[in-house]
């Protein structure tokens, strides 16, 4: 999904990608979160954690060789918790109302059945296919703490079989692994030419522990003992029971390696099929300890981050192809446009409010951002009142600094004067500066904008990988100048436009607005030249059309667009 919403804008939820999700077993009850409920993938993962903790608090061995009714309910418990902050615990697997985020999906359960008929039922969001068997019981409605109970239920989760009764008559059901499916993607293909006549790509999701189908049985059952208390007496059912276990978490691995061996070969070398199966390589004996989550989470993170993947997630987000997302076509429409996720290779643990659209109200905006005015003192600001109106507008974002009590980072210098104003609090220092400095001099823009532009620079290199990085707030500089740059100011934006990129820090870490103030055609230009060429979209300009007021520049402040989002205007 990283590599799909690094793509996209806005970012997709895995319902809207995928025709069909299924699963069998802990791949059903992520099916159910993804699919039926809509769930984006952090919440789907903060759900199944909360789930998979509620029977796997500690002794997570013992418990499997020796289970009890403990765990079933504590399970269940969990999902009904989980299903009263979902709206109703009774809530049906088939929704009454077509739901706006959701996307068909069937969670798998084996029918443990007297007469040895055992087959596998499909518990499905969506109606019964024409051609295919509904579940049993006979007219019974699924609700989805049936299917998460059943799709689970088993040694694996320490859980009772789910039993459902209906007319005087007794039903079983159990995780499906038990049957040989915990693999369900020949049944998702055979589900998908049902309802749609073929499966144009298929993704299949591995277990992680294609490594283990060889390894010999004696020697994990040894090993996996030496973390439980024995007594003489227990020992030889223990070993059974242990014994039986490892079998069947073999046998799983196996079972679901040879399915996947039947679909790659059926659907043909030119057929759109992905694999995705990182192995955890963590022993045997610790592979049904979920206290070891951490562990698997890092090896899995580590086979994603490796080199070698990214052309395969690439093949498979090509071949899904997903419709392009609307673009922006103008200024004011993009102000509304949630910023797409930075490419996949940029520094980590950056500021959250880089992904966030820009506040839309001053004391938010001031508390989130570090803004940098830059203030036009050359000689021709001392006509037709600009000095003045620059004067009046800045006080006004004074006193929504003072609002803050200390919480901003306001800045103020000027193209000639060396007084800068750091960390401004109160409109008396705009008052007291604007009586310091007279407008007197040139225009040196580039030279000004290096300098603020290198200190934050290298503010950020030197917060790379530190914990520092992620407070480090993005840069607004406001240029509010009348004339034409005296030196070359394009220059020096590309060069820290590069630099950011080399640096591989996020695109919105910069943003640039020149606000012209006054009318003067020759600036006009140069102003509007300034948005062409390597600038990194950072830069944005306000031509004069009105007087510059303090309710004008707040709006000009609030108007501003990320630069990953000006990115997707169409060029000018």
């Amino acid at each position: 999904m990283r590599v799909i919403n690094a793509r996209r804008h806005p970012p997709l939820l895995p319902c809207q990608v995928f025709d069909l999700v299924c699963g069998s077993s802990s791949g059903g009850l992520v099916a159910i979160l993804l699919g039926r409920f809509g769930l984006d993938c952090a919440a789907a993962r903060e759900a199944y954690n909360s789930l998979e903790s509620s029977v796997t608090q500690s002794g997570a061995w013992d418990k499997l060789v020796e289970p009890s009714d403990f765990c079933l309910n504590s399970y269940e418990n969990a999902i009904k918790q989980f299903l009263s902050g979902m709206g109703d615990v009774q809530l049906p697997m088939i929704a009454h109302i077509e739901l706006p985020t959701a996307t068909k999906t069937f969670a798998t359960v084996g029918a443990f059945a007297p007469d040895y008929t055992d087959r596998v039922y499909h518990i499905r969001s969506y109606p019964t296919p024409k051609g295919t068997s509904a579940p049993s019981p006979p007219r019974h409605q699924w609700s989805i703490l049936q299917a998460m109970r059943g799709t689970c239920a088993g040694r694996y989760t320490q859980t009772q079989p789910l039993y459902i009764e209906q007319d005087g008559a007794k039903y079983e059901f159990q995780d499906a692994a038990m049957l040989g499916f915990n693999n369900p993607t020949e049944l998702a293909c055979r589900e998908a030419k049902k309802l749609w006549g073929e499966a144009p790509v298929v993704v299949s999701m591995g277990t992680g522990l294609s490594d283990i189908t060889g390894q010999h049985l004696t020697t994990i059952v040894d090993t996996m003992l030496t973390s439980i208390p024995l007594s003489a007496a227990n020992e030889k059912t223990t070993r059974k029971s242990a014994t039986d276990i490892i079998t069947q978490l073999v046998r799983t691995a196996t079972d679901s390696e040879l399915v996947h061996a039947r679909t790659r070969a059926s659907i043909g070398p030119s057929g759109k099929y992905h694999r995705i199966n990182p192995l955890i390589r963590l022993p045997v004996e610790d592979l049904v300890d979920w206290r070891r989550t951490t562990d698997t989470e890092t090896a899995i993170q580590k086979w994603l981050d490796a080199p070698e993947q990214a052309p395969i997630f690439e093949a498979l987000v090509t071949d899904l192809k997903l419709p392009e997302p609307p673009q922006p076509k103008t200024k004011e429409e993009a102000r509304f446009v949630p910023p797409p996720p930075p490419p996949p290779e940029t520094n980590k643990d950056y500021n959250p409010q880089l992904d966030k659209p820009r506040p839309d109200n001053m004391i938010d905006y001031l508390k989130c951002y570090r803004v940098w005015f830059i203030i036009d003192d050359s000689g021709s600001m001392d006509t037709e009142g600009r000095w003045e109106e620059t004067r009046a507008a800045l006080i006004g974002i004074a006193e929504y600094a003072m609002k803050c009590r200390g919480l901003t980072d306001i800045d103020l210098r000027f193209f000639n004067s060396a007084i800068t104003l750091l960390n401004i609090q109160s409109t008396s220092e705009i008052e007291s500066v604007f009586t310091s400095v007279q407008p007197n001099g040139g225009t040196p823009t580039g030279a000004v904008l290096n300098g603020i532009l290198n200190d934050h620079i290298r503010k950020l290199d030197q917060a790379i990988d530190t914990p520092n990085y992620r407070n480090i707030k993005p840069l607004d500089i406001i240029v509010i100048t009348d004339g034409i740059p005296t030196d070359k100011p394009a220059n020096v934006i590309a060069t820290a436009s590069a630099h950011l990129q080399k640096s591989r820090h996020h695109p919105n870490h910069v943003g640039i607005q020149f606000v012209q103030i006054g009318r003067d055609n020759g600036a006009d230009a140069a102003l509007a030249q300034l948005m062409q060429g390597a600038v990194g979209n950072m830069v944005d300009t306000v031509l004069y059309d009105e007087k510059l007021t303090p309710q004008r520049l707040e709006r000009i402040l609030l108007g501003g667009i990320q630069p990953n989002v000006r990115a997707m205007l169409p060029s000018a």
